[in-house]
């Protein structure tokens, strides 16, 4: 957020499947304000759009200056784990898109979603 603000950028997120685990890390911290201006979030879809087409929604919807689209997909493997993929778009006055295959319980796959967008977006700014 620090980042954000010294560039004088504001950012929303939409996110599909996550439990919005990104938008609310952002939003725990106090500095979020007036920098994210909004956070929204489906539930997992069996087929998303992508997070290039969810970040941008988000950032023409609400005038940001960057957009973040976070999108899980997933598939039951055994005891209890799921393969998954979860892919992150940065779009607008930043830019940046990465995938990532993951291996791991439900709930864990949707926290390290929000590392894995907190990641993009911020070597999106190096």
């Amino acid at each position: 957020l620090d980042a954000l603000r010294a560039r004088d950028l504001t950012i929303s997120v939409a996110e599909s499947g996550t439990a919005a685990r990104f938008g609310s890390f952002l939003l725990a911290e106090p500095a979020a304000s007036g920098l994210v201006l909004d956070i929204t979030s489906s539930a997992l879809e069996r087929e998303p759009p992508s997070a290039i087409t969810l970040a941008e929604s988000s950032r023409k919807r609400t005038g940001s200056d960057a957009g973040v689209g976070v999108v899980l997909t997933i598939l039951p493997v055994e005891l209890g784990l799921y393969d998954g993929v979860v892919e992150v778009a940065v779009t607008g006055a930043l830019e940046s898109v990465a995938s990532f295959p993951i291996r791991a319980a439900f709930i864990e796959i949707q926290r390290r979603s929000a590392m894995h967008a907190a990641d993009l977006l911020r070597r999106s700014m190096l």
